[in-house]
């Protein structure tokens, strides 16, 4: 056993993925044995954006440093997104990836919520990054989000 596999998280017990004792879950406690996630792995969310001061997400919002450390206004790193900090919301063409339904926050709460923090629940991979964004103007039409975080760098399965 390589690490504590049972986080303190008050809501771990709520869900139901991560260890339900029957085969409806994926078994993350066996897992967790074995990794947590990758501190550097940045995992990209493509739903309704992210609440980037969720207390179980901030810690773990991707940054990309050019577009921080850069000018306000300016598209710093020239990917065509200005001021994309945290982010894009793709359907707006905008650097803001703020949450405008939730269910993006939830979805990047269960893969990469902070754990062993006392607080809600915890992620699958809760060492690895979240990148909130593309977000795209409804679930079915992610084309173009998904182009735009393939061109940031997203893995290409």
């Amino acid at each position: 056993r390589l690490f504590n596999t049972f986080p303190n998280d008050p809501m771990r017990g709520l869900q139901w993925h991560v260890d339900s004792g029957d085969s409806a879950d994926v078994e993350l406690t066996a897992a967790w044995d074995t990794a947590l996630g990758d501190t550097g792995t940045v995992i990209g969310i493509m739903d309704t954006g992210v609440d980037l001061g969720h207390p179980n997400l901030a810690s773990k919002i991707w940054t990309n440093w050019t577009e921080w450390s850069g000018l306000p206004g300016v598209d710093d790193d020239g990917n065509g997104f200005v001021d994309d900090v945290h982010g894009v919301d793709a359907a707006n063409q905008t650097g803001n990836p703020f949450d405008v339904a939730g269910h993006g926050t939830r979805v990047a709460g269960v893969i990469g919520g902070v754990g062993n923090n006392g607080l809600g629940g915890v992620g699958v991979a809760h060492e690895a990054h979240d990148s909130p964004g593309p977000r795209a103007s409804r679930p079915p039409t992610q084309r173009p989000g998904t182009v735009t975080a393939v061109k940031r760098g997203a893995p290409r399965r």
